[in-house]
């Protein structure tokens, strides 16, 4: 594919972070984008994070284009009921094969719950997650669509066999609670757990 072709297919800023193969238009009128997957394996695992945060600054700048072009009225995005507004994040990302997402609040948590996470699809299965380039994109994108610092953390991935990856979000103190928990002996989803209990002593 030559870069002028690419460059008509996907947009810059996926390009200076994702090498795409072929973009593929499927009988039913999807769109279908191949991703280059010796270039995600070949990142180091620490590094994810902060690409996924890096890359949510682009997200936002998309999603804020579009709401201002099909919502003229409003002078900031967070002007946009919880709902629009989500639809506009998961439509972009669903649109660039990076899957779709729904923020659900479980036992007074509030969850990102993702489908079709890109590393869950692509890495063999495995014990611990994998994915936390969302990790890192869920904390710059719900960060500046709440003005709030926040953190992600996975707590379950599809890598490990679920139906979905699950990502807690919350503010440092309890994100950094559950992550000093999780060692080679305590998945994400026990040192949660642990953290969740001590919360109800």
């Amino acid at each position: 594919m030559s870069d002028t072709l690419s460059e008509k297919l996907v947009q810059d800023t996926l390009l200076k972070f994702v090498p795409v193969e072929a973009e593929i238009q499927s009988p039913m009128g999807e769109r279908l984008v191949a991703f280059d997957e010796n270039f995600w394996r070949s990142i180091p695992r620490e590094s994810l994070p902060r690409l996924g945060e890096i890359m949510s600054i682009d997200l936002f700048k998309r999603v804020q284009s579009q709401a201002h072009t099909t919502y003229p009225e409003i002078a900031t995005v967070q002007e946009l009921d919880m709902n629009t507004l989500l639809k506009l994040c998961t439509v972009d990302l669903a649109s660039r094969g990076f899957g779709n997402f729904a923020l659900k609040r479980r036992d007074n948590f509030l969850f990102i719950d993702l489908y079709h996470s890109l590393f869950a699809e692509i890495l063999p299965k495995q014990q611990d997650c994998a994915c936390s380039f969302y990790s890192g994109l869920f904390k710059g994108l719900f960060s500046q669509i709440s003005t709030l610092s926040l953190l992600s953390v996975e707590i379950t991935c599809g890598s490990q066999g679920y139906e979905y990856c699950s990502f807690l979000l919350d503010q440092a103190d309890l994100i950094d609670s559950v992550q000093n928990k999780i060692s080679t002996k305590v998945t994400a989803l026990q040192a949660f757990e642990k953290v969740k209990k001590e919360m109800e002593l």
